[in-house]
């Protein structure tokens, strides 16, 4: 009704902030329903957030049960902020990014003497050139972990992460990356074969509850996180999460989740609740 259409290449956010400014306006106990399919956001509200939510009473957002996704179109973007609120829930959606944040390939030459190994970025996941990787908030160096040849985790026995200071074109995918000095004797740890993650890190959570009442989530799943999956920070009542996930999306190679913590806890002066989650890949 207020012009989000899913499952279309515009951007749905204007649409949906109309949504949720509305049923904030009408005071609670109000709902903002999002139909089936998925809501592909291009757009900011603020200078982080393609949604802000403040200074709501007894407001929920849901979607559909497994059917209803939030894409985001740009990994230097964050999903949502609920400040000042109380008793304000998000329920039964999933939150994804297009191009994801972050990018991995296959190590395909490692030169511990002369300080750098080659990296071939797998298709479909996006070259160092992008601006989430370039620009700020986390310019160089980036954040880069070590994975096993053959499974979705980290190398037994090496390093849990390594910085990236510089990286140059090969030929085709292939970046010849370059750890800074003090890094550089971990490359001892790299062979060809293993898999490698860089993120484009943003410093703050892909969701975000900061000094709220009450409140929290039920049913949602995030598939990815530019930054912390959650964050909870200064909340005076007790926020609750129940059957959240963070969790690989099904029929993709991704060799993480959220590029941090999935619930990072600072300053609440109760809680949260966290109860039946899932959480993998962060």
């Amino acid at each position: 009704d207020f012009g989000a259409i899913a499952d279309s290449q515009g951007d749905a956010g204007p649409g949906i902030r109309k949504a949720i400014e509305a049923a904030r306006a009408a005071g609670g106990p109000a709902e903002v329903v999002l139909e089936a399919g998925k809501y592909r956001i291009t757009s900011l509200q603020d200078a982080r957030f393609c949604f802000v939510i403040q200074a709501a009473h007894n407001l929920t957002l849901r979607g559909m049960p497994g059917r209803t996704e939030i894409v985001i179109a740009n990994p230097k973007f964050l999903a949502f902020l609920i400040f000042d609120c109380d008793n304000v829930f998000l329920k039964d959606f999933a939150i994804d990014y297009d191009p994801v944040p972050f990018t991995q390939g296959k190590v395909v030459a490692v030169d511990a003497a002369g300080g750098t190994f080659d990296l071939d970025i797998e298709p479909g996941y996006s070259l160092m050139t992008e601006p989430w990787f370039v620009d700020a908030p986390q310019p160089a160096p980036k954040l880069g972990h070590i994975m096993d040849a053959k499974a979705r985790k980290l190398k037994p026995n090496a390093p849990d992460h390594m910085f990236v200071a510089a990286w140059a074109p090969v030929a085709g995918r292939v970046l010849r990356m370059t750890p800074p000095a003090s890094y550089k004797g971990q490359l001892s740890c790299l062979a060809p074969g293993d898999h490698f993650v860089i993120t484009a890190r943003s410093p703050s959570g892909t969701v975000e509850f900061d000094h709220n009442q009450n409140g929290g989530m039920e049913n949602v799943t995030l598939y990815a996180g530019a930054g912390l999956a959650v964050a909870l920070i200064g909340n005076e009542g007790a926020l609750e999460f129940r059957h959240c996930s963070i969790r690989f999306k099904p029929g993709t190679t991704r060799l993480i989740t959220a590029n941090g913590d999935g619930f990072h806890c600072v300053a609440n002066r109760k809680g949260p609740i966290v109860e039946n989650g899932y959480f993998e890949g962060m």
